[in-house]
């Protein structure tokens, strides 16, 4: 394999400081190994290096066609270079060589490398910035659906995928990980998006003829729905685990609380265990900012006057009572975390209602000024 493919691969994955060391230790063995000449591993050395810093900003993968583009240029230069310096007597010919089967290396790593990159993503479950941009495509059938089939899910995903981003950047997590996992966290919903009250728009609710736990029964199908769409439409392992955990072992109170209040000596206590979800709870940063970011927005709805100072206690004590549910005790969030998170937040509900300037000579509170 080309020397660029390994770093290629390494940094698009797992970043660049993996993809970097990948390169210098990938120099070392292969100097061991096969005796090289201090200007071969100086030359494998840098090739790699700068495969690695290449992919940077490679944000899809067509884009790996200019990465093969640079390196072969790159690559060019060294392999000139170091034949002038390395060779007692360079010729022409032997450097033109030399400066052709490093060009065809740049460009063969990247071929490679975008050959290999979706059997490993695939392999590995590791997920690449390349790979959650594709899947934000609006247009992708999964999302339309959920536009046309469940629209009211569909826009709470997308105010919560602002603020998942938002706390994500805020504590240093990854903010297009948390932003596209919310985009697909609800899609269990399309099964059945009359259940659920974004959806309705005002028309008859189902739940009014069924008793509670009929009801809880069926809003929390909809992470068991969620998961089996995700394995037919073939989502990544992360965009899993974000529909799996997003509620946690939350308590579905609305429907726990009618259960309770139906309660008779004769039928005995209601339990509330028959009112949770199944979990599992998030482990990862990114999986308990959705968690909080699922909570907050549906509370943010409820607000009549989204003013700062009511944004912040809505946001406080959502994330109390989570805290105090035990749902983020396998979370690696810190309390300084949740400060920052708590502010990103308030920060991005208190930008999404901001008020206008008055348009002069109209008056829109007014019936029938819809000129």
């Amino acid at each position: 394999l080309p020397h660029a493919t390994g770093p290629i691969l390494a940094s698009l994955m797992f970043g660049l400081s993996v993809g970097v060391l990948f390169a210098a230790s990938q120099a070392v063995l292969v100097s061991l190994m096969l005796a090289f000449p201090g200007h071969t591993v100086a030359y494998s050395l840098l090739a790699a290096v700068a495969a690695a810093f290449a992919t940077q900003k490679v944000k899809e993968r067509n884009a790996l066609t200019r990465v093969g583009l640079f390196l072969a240029g790159f690559n060019v230069f060294c392999a000139v270079a170091l034949s002038l310096h390395s060779l007692p007597n360079p010729q022409i010919q032997e450097v033109s060589a030399h400066a052709a089967t490093a060009a065809l290396g740049g460009i063969m790593a990247a071929v490679l490398a975008s050959f290999f990159l979706p059997v490993l993503e695939s392999a590995t479950g590791t997920i690449t910035d390349i790979r959650l941009l594709e899947l934000s495509n609006p247009n992708l059938p999964l999302l339309r659906r959920l536009a046309t089939e469940a629209p009211g899910t569909f826009q709470h995903s997308l105010a919560m995928a602002n603020l998942a981003e938002a706390a994500a950047e805020a504590i240093g997590a990854n903010p297009l990980l948390a932003r596209v996992c919310c985009y697909y966290h609800d899609i269990g919903k399309l099964m059945r998006p009359e259940y659920f009250i974004e959806n309705q728009r005002g028309g008859p609710n189902p739940h009014d003829h069924l008793s509670p736990w009929m009801s809880a029964l069926i809003v929390e199908k909809h992470v068991k729905d969620g998961l089996e769409l995700a394995r037919q439409y073939k989502l990544p392992e992360p965009i899993r685990e974000a529909i799996a955990t997003h509620h946690g072992t939350k308590l579905i109170h609305f429907f726990y609380n009618r259960a309770k209040q139906q309660e008779t000596p004769d039928k005995g206590e209601v339990e509330e265990q028959e009112f949770r979800y199944k979990g599992p709870k998030p482990k990862s940063k990114e999986m308990g900012i959705i968690l909080l970011a699922d909570a907050v927005e549906a509370a943010a709805r409820t607000l009549t006057e989204a003013t700062p100072g009511r944004v912040q206690s809505m946001i406080d004590q959502v994330i109390k009572k989570v805290l105090e549910d035990g749902q983020l005790d396998e979370c690696e969030l810190t309390l300084k975390d949740l400060e920052k998170i708590s502010a990103a937040f308030s920060w991005v509900i208190t930008s999404a209602g901001h008020h206008r300037i008055d348009y002069p000579g109209f008056d829109f509170n007014r019936r029938g000024n819809g000129r």
